[in-house]
């Protein structure tokens, strides 16, 4: 996911396009991340002089590589995952999000899905 100005609006036209066009049964799948870079990638677009937006989105270190912060990631992860489960999730469909590691997950539990006691075995999540 990008973000931008009017992202929120369009990203939720898509996600309702998609559950409008398939049903849960139908999706094995859908992998949907906030645009991630790793560091050699910004420093040639900065070496090359390259005139580009995506040097000035705001971003920070995250696990080693450039991305959002993250009350930007979470933001548009509740977008995504609202719009989901407002249908699918009362259709019989599965979420779950993954996260750059076991560290992660408490984090979006509480901060996305507003889970505050974290179960042992966390089924569904995947790492």
């Amino acid at each position: 996911m990008v973000y931008y100005k009017g992202w929120e609006d369009e990203y939720k036209g898509i996600f309702s396009s998609i559950q409008e066009m398939f049903s849960p049964e139908e999706v094995a799948l859908i992998s949907i991340g906030t645009l991630t870079f790793i560091k050699p990638v910004i420093k040639q677009l900065r070496r090359q002089k390259i005139r580009s937006k995506i040097l000035q989105m705001p971003l920070e270190d995250a696990g080693g590589k450039l991305s959002y912060p993250m009350d930007i990631k979470v933001r548009m992860c509740k977008t995504c995952m609202t719009v989901f489960l407002s249908l699918w999730e009362r259709n019989g469909g599965c979420s779950f999000i993954c996260g750059n590691g076991k560290t992660d997950f408490p984090l979006w539990a509480r901060r996305v899905f507003g889970i505050t006691r974290v179960p042992r075995v966390p089924i569904g999540w995947s790492f």
